[in-house]
């Protein structure tokens, strides 16, 4: 692949990433992914893809921000980019349930007039 040594696993890996790129995409494209999650998910697969496909940068990386194995910086950064996610679905339930809210009100009120 490009003259690049990969194993099997890291082929599959770049494969599903390219994949998972390609959704991102086309989910942008049809309007159902915000331009921010889209920039979100493009840097998330693309450096899946760099990492797989150069893991001498990853230790590199890992190396710079002080740890010494590159699993312990993969935990860390899923745990920091979990944590993320939950908050911004609790900022959309919240929206969610505010928008609830006003139209039960307009509902409500309506009916009063009747």
């Amino acid at each position: 692949m490009f003259g690049l040594q990969l194993s099997l696993i890291q082929a599959i890996a770049v494969v599903f990433a390219l994949f998972a790129l390609s959704r991102a995409f086309l989910g942008f494209r049809s309007g159902k992914l915000s331009w921010p999650m889209f920039v979100m998910w493009f840097f998330v697969w693309s450096s899946v893809i760099v990492f797989l496909a150069f893991p001498d940068v990853f230790q590199a990386v890992t190396k710079f921000f002080g740890m010494e194995r590159p699993l312990d910086f993969m935990i860390v950064i899923g745990i920091i980019g979990a944590y993320y996610l939950v908050f911004r679905i609790y900022v959309y339930l919240e929206d969610i349930r505010s928008d609830l809210a006003k139209v039960v009100r307009e509902v409500s009120i309506g009916r009063e007039k009747k």
